[in-house]
């Protein structure tokens, strides 16, 4: 009975996905706070020996915009985050804190956006830090 159930969902969603009704969030963000679609997704990299460290994703629900910084590198060991998703009005929606997988932070609305992320090791030593952009705000059309 179960192995029927799921055979029954998996073509009743290949039916809606393929009629374009049905929208999907990015499978990173499932059970991690964030919901809607992706719109950007940027990668970090360990400014002492130039592997990737972390990505961030930035998603879109139609009324709030979530950032999730997700460690690529030391995952499961507790490493310092810093994520910051703010707006050009000074709304900002901040997590800072010691994790082992990921931070998470939203901001209302979706104009006049930058992004600030950085990664430190157990001993405070930077592994990254990038702002994006580089300056000033996007999505301010």
């Amino acid at each position: 009975m179960r192995r029927l159930r799921r055979t029954a969902a998996i073509a009743a969603t290949a039916v809606l996905s393929a009629a374009g009704l049905l929208a999907y969030a990015h499978p990173a963000a499932a059970g991690y706070g964030c919901t809607g679609r992706l719109v950007h997704s940027f990668s970090h990299y360990d400014t002492r020996d130039g592997e990737l460290a972390a990505r961030s994703y930035v998603y879109w629900d139609g009324t709030d915009t979530c950032a999730r910084l997700v460690k690529v590198k030391y995952r499961g060991l507790p490493t310092t985050l810093h994520l910051d998703i703010c707006t050009a009005a000074g709304e900002c929606g901040n997590d800072w804190d010691q994790y082992r997988y990921q931070a998470v932070a939203a901001v209302n609305g979706d104009r006049c956006l930058s992004l600030a992320v950085a990664g430190f090791t157990a001993d405070e030593q930077e592994i990254y830090r990038d702002r994006l952009p580089s300056s000033g705000y996007a999505h301010c059309d």
